[in-house]
C-alpha cells in the first residue's frame, strides 16, 4: 500500500464513525472550576485529574441572573429563560416553578420524538416526570429538607408522609418502588470523605443523599438500558458551598482569626433581610479550631463528588460514549459579606471525555452553546431558532440531521394535576424551606428581589 493510502487508512481509523454513539451528561451544580483543577493538580481528585488529562476542558460564561433552574433548563433545551418559561425558583406569588412551566422540548423530549431512549436522573425542573421513551427520576424523588432544619421538628415527619404520596416522582411510575432501594441512609456515607457531614446533618438534610441516589440509579439503569442519552444532576457542591465557602477561602480564614466576632456580627446585621439563611458557626466568636473544622467541608464535598465521577466513568465505555461534565456557575466568597456566605461566580466548568472529546482542547462557551452541542452529540436535530452554536472545538460532532424550525411547544409536555393550585403541589413546602435557607425567597416563598427571579419570568 502506498504511503498516501496508509495515511488515509490511519486517519479513517482515528475518525469517529457516523454513529453518534452514546452521551452522558453529568451536571454538578455550583462546581467551581478553579478549585477542581487546583485540587486535581495536587492529586486530591484522581478522577477529575483523569478527566482533565484525557479529555477537553472549557469555561462557560454565565450571564445574570445566575439561577440554577434557568441555567439547567437552558442546557437541556438550548433556549434562554424568556423562551423556555422557567424564570427562577418561584413565581411572584410564591408558587414553585415545575416541569409544567417548561414551554420547550428538552433533550429527552426530542429523543423520544425521534424514537431514542433517555435516562433523566434528578435534573432540575423534571417534576412531574415526563412520559418519555426511557426513565425519569424527578428532582423531587428523594425526600429532602434544608441543611439548617432541626431533624426533631414535627414538620419533618409530616412532610415525609406527604412525600410518600407525591405523584409524578418517576417515569414509568413503577420505577419509584424499585428506586427507593437506591436511596442511602446516613451510615452509608461512613467511609466517604463526607461521612462526618451526614453524621452532623442526617441523610434527609444533606444533598449528597440525592446525588448518591441518582448515581446509583445510573449504575443500575444505564448499562442494560439501550438509552442513547443520560442526564444526571448533583447538588452537593452548591448547597455545601453556600454555607461553608467562606471557610474555604484563605483570606476569610485569616480575617476570622484576627476578628473572631466578624461572622456573628455580620449574621446579626443580615437577620433583618428577606430569606432565612443558615449560618453555621455564627452564634458567637469563632475559634481557630472551628475555622479549621469548617474549612474541611467544601474540599471534602469535592472529594465526594470526585468519587461519584469515578463511578460514572467506570459505567461508560469511552470508545462509544462521550461524557460531558458541567456546572451552572462557580463559587466565591460573597463580595458584600465575605465572612458570611458563598456567592455565585459567573463562570462555570465544562469538561468532555470519551469518544468524541478533542483531547487537550480548551474552549470558551456561553450557556446558549450547551444545548446545541448536546443535541449534536446525541445525533438529534436541534432547532434553527436556538441562539447558540455547536462547540466543535471541544468535541468532534457526528453528522446530524438538518435542524427543525423550532422546539417551542404550544403546551407544557407534563401538565400538573387538573385544578392543582400553584404552590400546593406535594413537596413544595420542603423545597421552599430549602430556598429560604439559601436566601432565595422570603418566608412566603416570594422571590427576593434581584436574587431569585428572571425579569421575563411569569
Amino acid at each position: 500500500m502506498s504511503r498516501p493510502l496508509v495515511l488515509a487508512a490511519l486517519l479513517a481509523a482515528c475518525r469517529p464513525a457516523a454513529d453518534p454513539g452514546r452521551l452522558v451528561v453529568l451536571g454538578m451544580d455550583g462546581l467551581e472550576p478553579t478549585r477542581v483543577e487546583a485540587m486535581a493538580a495536587d492529586g486530591e481528585l484522581p478522577n477529575f485529574r483523569r478527566l482533565l488529562d484525557e479529555g477537553a476542558r472549557g469555561r462557560i460564561a454565565v450571564e445574570p441572573p445566575i439561577l440554577s433552574p434557568i441555567i439547567w433548563t437552558s442546557y437541556a433545551s438550548g433556549y434562554p429563560a424568556a423562551v423556555h418559561g422557567i424564570g427562577g425558583w418561584t413565581h411572584a406569588d410564591g408558587g414553585a416553578y415545575t416541569a409544567a412551566d417548561v414551554r420547550v422540548a428538552r433533550l429527552w423530549d426530542a429523543a423520544t420524538a425521534e424514537g431514542t431512549g433517555s435516562l433523566v436522573l434528578g435534573w432540575l425542573m423534571s417534576w412531574p416526570a415526563s412520559p418519555i421513551d426511557g426513565a425519569v427520576l424527578s428532582d423531587r424523588f428523594v425526600f429532602a429538607f434544608p441543611m439548617n432544619k432541626d431533624p426533631d421538628d414535627p414538620s419533618v415527619a409530616i412532610s415525609r408522609a406527604a412525600h410518600a404520596d407525591t405523584w409524578g416522582l418517576a417515569w414509568p411510575p413503577e420505577l419509584a418502588e424499585r428506586a427507593r432501594a437506591w436511596v442511602p441512609a446516613a451510615e452509608d456515607f461512613a467511609d466517604t470523605p463526607i461521612g462526618y457531614q451526614l453524621a452532623a446533618y442526617g441523610a434527609p438534610f444533606h444533598p449528597a443523599t440525592r446525588d448518591e441516589t441518582q448515581v446509583r440509579a445510573f449504575e443500575a439503569l444505564w448499562p442494560g438500558s439501550g438509552a442513547r442519552v443520560a442526564l444526571v444532576y448533583c447538588a452537593t457542591a452548591d448547597q455545601v458551598s453556600h454555607l461553608y465557602w467562606p471557610f474555604a477561602d484563605p483570606d476569610v480564614r485569616r480575617l476570622l482569626r484576627r476578628d473572631p466576632m466578624a461572622r456573628a456580627e455580620a449574621a446579626a446585621e443580615d437577620a433583618g433581610r428577606p430569606g432565612r439563611r443558615a449560618y453555621p458557626y455564627a452564634e458567637g466568636p469563632v475559634t481557630a479550631e472551628q475555622v479549621e473544622e469548617a474549612a474541611r467541608w467544601v474540599p471534602d464535598a469535592y472529594r465526594f463528588l470526585d468519587g461519584l465521577l469515578g463511578r460514572v466513568m467506570a459505567a461508560v465505555d469511552p470508545a462509544t460514549t462521550t461524557l460531558v461534565v458541567l456546572s451552572d456557575h462557580g463559587f466565591q466568597s460573597s463580595p458584600a459579606r465575605p465572612v458570611l456566605n458563598g456567592g455565585h461566580r459567573p463562570e462555570a466548568a465544562l469538561y468532555a471525555w470519551g469518544a468524541r472529546a478533542r483531547a487537550g482542547a480548551e474552549v470558551r462557551a456561553t450557556v446558549a452553546d450547551i444545548g446545541p452541542t448536546l443535541y449534536a452529540l446525541a445525533g438529534l436535530p436541534a432547532a434553527a431558532d436556538m441562539p447558540g452554536r455547536v462547540l466543535d472545538g471541544l468535541v468532534v460532532p457526528p453528522p446530524t440531521p438538518p435542524p427543525v424550525p423550532s422546539r417551542v411547544l404550544d403546551a407544557a409536555p407534563t401538565p400538573l394535576a387538573a385544578g392543582a393550585p400553584a404552590g400546593d403541589e406535594p413537596g413544595s413546602a420542603a423545597l421552599l424551606e430549602q430556598l429560604e435557607a439559601l436566601g432565595y425567597v422570603d418566608d412566603r416563598g416570594a422571590p427576593v428581589l434581584g436574587a431569585s427571579r428572571h425579569a421575563g419570568g411569569r
